[in-house]
């Protein structure tokens, strides 16, 4: 019976995120090195890897990249539970030898061939490193980003903390890609991998919440708050909320209450009417603060439903796809 080759996986540990190559590439920003040492976010490392391995787990080999406390912290977890660890020094850490004119250790680009390297019978580590990382990026079928940064938006006449009810919101625009300051991106992810890759989000189970007889489709974390009768969606993202309302209109008639939405948002120079689609009416407010708020509100079986997506800032991709689930998904308890 052939021997099974054990799967192999890079774990990076960096300050500010940590990357797991194997079967798929998934960057944590959630779990960082700073959270290792100070000992909440092991546990999850340790769980992403046993997530993204599946049944493979625990006969893996990982090749683990990071500083000598996390190291010895996370080795220990993933020895524990029967994983074997090869442990590899940081480039800040390579012996001053290693960086002296005479060392026969040449520095060269990754599109550039590897020449005056150490002569022996087992790859140098880094070289190793490099080996591996390109081997399993360019085998990796999903390329998934978690836990990314957040952004902003919010409504206009309304600070970030004050909430207002009013009309509706409108859609975000993306940012421009040409924005990404390459330079923070953390080295290890300069990979031709990442850099042919287009990421493929992976989305958690989302959630339906329901309250007051309206619920909502959001992404997992998120809940209902209800606070002086106002109704708002809040997740993990401290930098977004989402403003909900719907209210009866009394038997006035649906191109009347359009009329003086529209009528409000051109008195209102916080106001600004982005499109009106489908029977929705989009407009963006600005309170004044630095937030923005996009809104949508539109009319259905007697009821004006609005909802507010509000940022502290120009919103993020992830928020844009919140609120895009906001907006498609709220209206009366099925």
């Amino acid at each position: 019976m052939p021997h099974s080759v054990d799967t192999k996986v890079i774990l990076t540990v960096l300050d500010t995120a940590t990357i797991i190559e194997g079967p798929e590439t998934v960057y944590r920003y959630d779990l960082t090195g700073v959270g290792i040492r100070e000992g909440w976010a092991a546990a999850g490392v340790l769980d992403q890897i046993q997530s993204s391995v599946g049944p493979q787990w625990p006969e893996i080999d990982v090749t683990l990249d990071a500083d000598n406390e996390v190291t010895t912290i996370l080795q220990e977890l993933l020895e524990s539970k029967g994983v074997k660890v090869h442990p590899i020094r940081n480039e800040s850490q390579v012996s001053p030898e290693l960086e002296s004119e005479d060392s026969p250790w040449v520095h060269v680009d990754d599109n550039e061939e590897r020449t005056n390297l150490i002569e022996d019978e087992e790859t140098p580590l880094e070289t190793r490193r490099l080996n591996l990382r390109a081997d399993v990026g360019q085998g990796a079928e999903k390329l998934i980003v978690v836990g990314l940064g957040v952004a902003a938006v919010v409504f206009a006449g309304i600070s970030w903390w004050a909430f207002r009810h009013v009309l509706s919101s409108e859609p975000h625009t993306a940012p421009d890609a040409s924005q990404v300051d390459v330079d923070q991106l953390p080295s290890q992810l300069e990979t031709s991998a990442v850099r042919s890759a287009i990421p493929e989000v992976k989305e958690a189970e989302p959630v339906v919440l329901s309250r007051g007889g309206v619920q909502i489709r959001l992404p997992e974390g998120f809940s209902l708050q209800e606070e002086s009768g106002a109704l708002r969606a809040v997740g993990k993202d401290p930098e977004l909320r989402i403003h909900l309302a719907h209210d009866p209109v009394h038997g006035v008639p649906a191109q009347e209450v359009e009329k003086e939405i529209r009528n409000k948002i051109e008195r209102d120079p916080s106001l600004q009417l982005v499109a009106e689609e489908s029977g929705r009416i989009k407009y963006r407010e600005e309170p004044g603060d630095g937030s923005e708020v996009a809104w949508e509100t539109w009319l259905s079986d007697g009821f004006q439903y609005s909802v507010g997506c509000h940022t502290r800032n120009k919103p993020t991709v992830i928020q844009q796809a919140a609120c895009r689930m906001a907006f498609e998904s709220f209206g009366p308890t099925s």
